[in-house]
């Protein structure tokens, strides 16, 4: 993200009580992703899967403050800093595993920069995404949604939020008996294979249309382009409903 959006972003940050906590520890709100939670209306559950440090965690408590949010994160720094921050927050649970389609133990490849970690070996994601080359791997836990929550537990409306460079097609077939449940999915994807395996964005336009979800909007953030093509964007789907 340029130098400039991170100063803004800051200083947004420093007009709030508990943004200015999170600042002091190195946390900033994703507000580039503040409309498209207000146009949402009111959610009661946010899965928010591949959490990091907890940055869109806390924007979601800015802007969808009623709504029980749950924040899947495997690393062991993000999720210790993740429980510093929301510790006290009875809206808020820390779920220290990733998601996937079968539950156990895998290494995760750690990159230069945190966030560009993944379950998947780097492809082309240092090339495009300087500063991020893989410098470790550190063995998490991956479970299944069923496995971490119970239907009843998901109370409606409810959005998927996935960030897991390139691990979306594992996180959705993990996902998949919880569908039904699902209200919005909000998902990274990539168009160009950053990650050695990585189904890439219309692969996961094709598997979401087939299970019942449309797509509803395309954003291409900042940083997401290279020589002027996007590279990946965040895509929202929204669940199809059918005539009674």
């Amino acid at each position: 993200m340029p130098f400039h959006n991170k100063l803004k972003k800051a200083f947004k940050a420093l007009h709030r009580p508990e943004t200015r906590h999170a600042l002091g520890q190195g946390v900033v709100a994703t507000y580039e992703h503040a409309a498209l939670l207000r146009s949402l209306g009111p959610l009661q559950t946010i899965l928010d899967v591949g959490a990091n440090v907890g940055q869109f965690t806390l924007l979601c408590r800015i802007i969808q403050p009623q709504a029980d949010i749950h924040a899947f994160e495997p690393m062991s720094k993000a999720g210790n800093k993740i429980e510093r921050l929301f510790g006290s927050e009875p809206k808020v649970t820390l779920h220290r595993c990733a998601l996937g389609a079968t539950s156990g133990t895998a290494e995760i490849h750690l990159a230069a920069r945190a966030d560009s970690s993944s379950l998947m070996a780097q492809a082309a994601q240092a090339k495009y995404f300087p500063g991020t080359r893989e410098i470790g791997v550190e063995t998490i836990r991956i479970a299944r949604l069923s496995e971490e929550l119970s239907s009843h537990e998901i109370k409606g409306p409810v959005l998927l939020k996935i960030d897991v460079q390139g691990f979306e097609g594992e996180v959705l077939k993990g996902c998949e008996n919880m569908l039904s449940h699902i209200d919005w999915i909000y998902c990274e994807a990539s168009f160009v294979e950053l990650y050695q395996g990585q189904p890439l964005a219309h692969e996961i336009i094709i598997w979401l249309a087939e299970r019942g979800f449309s797509l509803a909007g395309v954003e291409v953030g900042p940083g997401m382009a290279f020589e002027g093509r996007a590279v990946q964007a965040d895509f929202l789907f929204s669940k199809i409903k059918t005539a009674a």
